[in-house]
């Protein structure tokens, strides 16, 4: 268990070893042999792709597991009439449940807490692996459209496309090289197109392009980047080309998405204020029943000349 915390706080994972890094808060930023990129608060990240860097910042606090395949084994769970899975690689927003259970494993691993140090870590770690479940269930389907005769020879293709998959996210571009990333994953261009498409019912460019539109829609709606600076981060070739794809994806100009986005907000803020004045409303209610109406004292309503001439 590594804790990475504070300004220019890190850690260097070797390779061979599976790890999950859960990041609490503030932000991380990572750097493996082929790819920089953050982590950013309440997200996790398993990792099983070679050597990775870990930088925190001032607000950081990013609690880290690691090992090899042979220390994680015992600990994974085996559903009644399902194989026992090996851990994928993943990166997302952690759940509530793996969070609440690495920390359940720092716990266990701090000297003094436990009578039986040996036993509550090797019980935390296996409820560790049981939460990890849950952001690891959409990969099921996947795994059953790979190709292989065996379950090892599945999950090993399935470990090679999820390198490509998140290759591609890290580098966010669209325009991606097929022939570089079928080298990465040690295919042929055809081959890896072809299995690709098969596990995930997408081929990489129109993930790219996916990804590329989420991240469109987050820009418009959650800053006040004007829309040129949008489509220079993005790579798009003109800003028309850019307003053309949003409005294929969406249905709705940046402009228009803007308003109704400004417009819920402003709705959101008066129902929450009107919330906070019902609550105000029934507080008092509620004492005037228990001790009688709430009133001003008399020397309170007096006049400031009134309240010289009673103090004389």
């Amino acid at each position: 268990m590594i804790h990475v915390h504070g300004r220019h706080g890190g850690a260097r994972l070797p390779a061979g070893t599976i790890a999950l890094l859960v990041n609490l808060s503030g932000r991380l930023d990572l750097e493996s042999p082929d790819s920089r990129w953050a982590l950013p608060r309440r997200s996790a990240l398993l990792w099983r792709e070679g050597p990775l860097r870990i930088t925190s910042h001032a607000s950081s606090r990013c609690l880290a597991l690691y090992g090899d395949a042979d220390a994680w084994r015992p600990h994974l769970p085996a559903s009644a009439g399902q194989p026992q899975l090996t851990l994928f690689p993943w990166e997302g927003p952690c759940p509530r449940t793996l969070a609440r259970a690495m920390l359940q494993v720092a716990r266990a691993m701090n000297p003094g807490r436990s009578p039986r140090p040996g036993e509550a870590v090797r019980g935390a770690v296996t409820a560790l692996c049981v939460a990890l479940d849950e952001p690891q269930a959409w990969l099921l389907a996947p795994l059953q459209r790979c190709s292989g005769r065996t379950l090892q020879h599945r999950q090993r293709t399935l470990l090679r496309l999820l390198r490509v998959r998140n290759m591609i996210r890290r580098t966010g571009d669209s325009r991606i090289d097929l022939g570089r990333l079928a080298a990465f994953a040690s295919y042929s261009p055809c081959h890896l197109l072809r299995i690709y498409r098969d596990a995930f019912g997408e081929t990489p460019s129109e993930y790219a392009s996916s990804l590329r539109q989420q991240r469109a829609w987050t820009l418009v709606h959650e800053t006040r980047m004007q829309v040129h600076e949008i489509t220079e981060l993005l790579g798009f070739e003109s800003q028309s080309s850019f307003c053309r794809a949003f409005k294929s994806a969406f249905g709705t100009t940046t402009s228009e998405a803007r308003r109704r986005h400004a417009a819920r907000l402003t709705e959101s803020r008066k129902a929450r204020a009107c919330v906070a004045q019902a609550r105000t409303s029934n507080a008092i209610a509620a004492a005037e029943r228990i001790s009688g109406p709430c009133r001003p004292s008399s020397g309170y309503l007096s006049s400031p000349r009134a309240a010289r001439t009673g103090s004389r």
